[in-house]
């Protein structure tokens, strides 16, 4: 991959853009597309469209999803514990242990997915699959009072992911 497409992947992946929160990242990717197509626009479901040589033919189209599987502010307990609720398809048997941030009106606030400890579980509830209602975000607040002053219901939530390259030019 060349310098300036892994540039501009790496720019697109650092933004957060969750099913419904999609705006900041289609601007990178107008701002890129402007450079090359003869016309960029948005349709009335908030699509954005690209297009080379509009009167060209055979007409070919390239289509890609631009969110990302996040989750959302279900509730909050009254240890500050907060509940989440899927947004798109996630498997919750991976979500123990990641890092997420809530993208909150005050700005980022950094939390951990936990779970029920193992050693607190009893053998029978050792062998059950996790589900996501059994499942929290950590924001190391005190109580629900301290949480609710950083964090409101519905707030969107994205796994704090980091651009990695790996061997062979695999990012």
């Amino acid at each position: 991959m060349n310098d300036k497409s892994l540039s501009f992947l790496e720019k697109l992946m650092s933004v957060p853009s969750p099913s419904g929160y999609e705006r900041d990242a289609q601007e990178i990717v107008r701002q890129e597309t402007e450079k090359f197509c003869d016309k960029v626009e948005k349709d009335t479901h908030g699509n954005l469209i690209s297009v080379i040589n509009p009167e060209g033919k055979p007409r070919v189209m390239f289509s890609g999803h631009i969110d990302e599987i996040g989750f959302m502010v279900k509730y909050i307990d009254e240890n500050g514990y907060i509940y989440i609720a899927p947004v798109g398809g996630w498997d919750p048997q991976i979500s123990q242990g990641q890092r997420v941030i809530i993208l909150t009106q005050k700005g980022p606030i950094k939390g951990v997915i936990g779970k029920k400890p193992i050693h607190l579980m009893s053998n029978e509830d050792r062998k059950k699959v996790v589900e996501i209602k059994d499942q929290w975000i950590d924001i190391g607040a005190r109580d629900k009072e301290e949480a609710e002053k950083l964090v409101r219901i519905g707030d969107y939530i994205v796994i704090d992911v980091s651009f990695a390259h790996l061997r062979d030019d695999i990012v």
